[in-house]
């Protein structure tokens, strides 16, 4: 089946883009009937279509398919982006957030530049793409429902939660070292190879802000795989230094914010959010017309 898809990279297309449009038919419909928070209707859009495009390289042999639906639906979100009127529809399973992003446009683009760079190489092209896949999302509720410990965005408009950061590292070495395994890299050498490359995107996604990690965190996660293994332990080195000077320049910058009385490093709002995200009964949930995400943890 699949070298028949990819002998026909047309049928492909229309597979991948099928998928997603019935993945947000099937989560803008269980909005109507059952509200869904926001952030998480978003981050379940950005999980499946995460999913979708980690089965391009089984679909198509050559890039210009997956330039070709990057294009598409860059071009597709943004006019549901536009048009308002969609916004009670399909478009609430993306834009209810009340927040300012362009991590939608970001993704497939990032794609795009992962499946060029990758040259053929499935290794060099998932591992990237399953961390943004599933360690952003994971990262987003954790650091909205758990996230106590807040630092401010690199340009100053949100926040991010230490827990968030965090529960993003964990999830993107799993992930990681999982691909890795199963590429039959094994022992020590793969594990210092995926701590590193979960550093390095965990690094490019406390920087990033209005959702560009969306498009840091999988290029940051590829060089870091491309170059790691033939740096060794130097380079691991390295980044945990750079990582250090990280947290250094954030805490800094948390200190300055909380001294002119923005919040800094300081209690989150927590209680009921990871209920209410599933459970429209829950108490304190916020109303749909004023519902924010509290903290601004990987934003998509």
């Amino acid at each position: 089946m699949s070298v028949y898809i990819r002998a026909h990279p047309l049928l492909g297309m229309a597979l991948a883009l099928a998928a997603l449009v019935v993945l947000m038919g099937m989560l803008s419909l269980y909005g109507r009937r059952r509200p869904l928070d926001p952030e998480l209707s978003r981050k379940l859009f950005h999980a499946g279509g995460g999913l979708v495009a980690l089965a391009f390289p089984l679909l198509f042999a050559d890039a210009w398919p997956v330039l070709a639906l990057a294009a598409l639906t860059g071009a597709g979100l943004h006019a549901l982006k536009r048009v308002r009127a969609l916004w009670d529809g399909p478009g609430a399973v993306l834009y209810a957030v009340g927040r300012s992003s362009h991590g939608e446009l970001y993704f497939p683009l990032s794609v795009a530049l992962l499946f060029l760079l990758a040259r053929g190489d499935a290794l060099s092209y998932e591992v990237p793409l399953l961390i943004l896949t599933l360690a952003d999302p994971v990262a987003a509720l954790v650091g909205a429902g758990y996230g106590r410990v807040r630092y401010p965005t690199v340009d100053g408009r949100g926040h991010k939660s230490v827990e968030g950061s965090l529960a993003f590292f964990v999830a993107a070495l799993l992930g990681a070292q999982a691909l890795l395994m199963c590429a039959g890299a094994g022992g020590l050498a793969s594990l210092l190879v995926a701590t590193g490359v979960a550093l390095a995107a965990t690094l490019a996604e406390a920087l990033a802000w209005r959702g560009l990690d969306n498009l840091s965190v999988p290029l940051a996660a590829y060089l870091a795989l491309e170059l790691l293994p033939a740096a060794g332990a130097s380079g691991l080195v390295a980044l945990l230094a750079l990582a250090a000077l990280s947290v250094v320049a954030l805490a800094r910058a948390s200190t300055g914010s909380a001294s002119t009385g923005s919040a800094g490093f300081q209690p989150a709002p927590v209680a009921t959010t990871a209920f209410a995200a599933v459970d429209p009964s829950a108490p304190g949930r916020i109303p749909a017309s004023r519902r924010r995400s509290p903290v601004q943890n990987q934003g998509t």
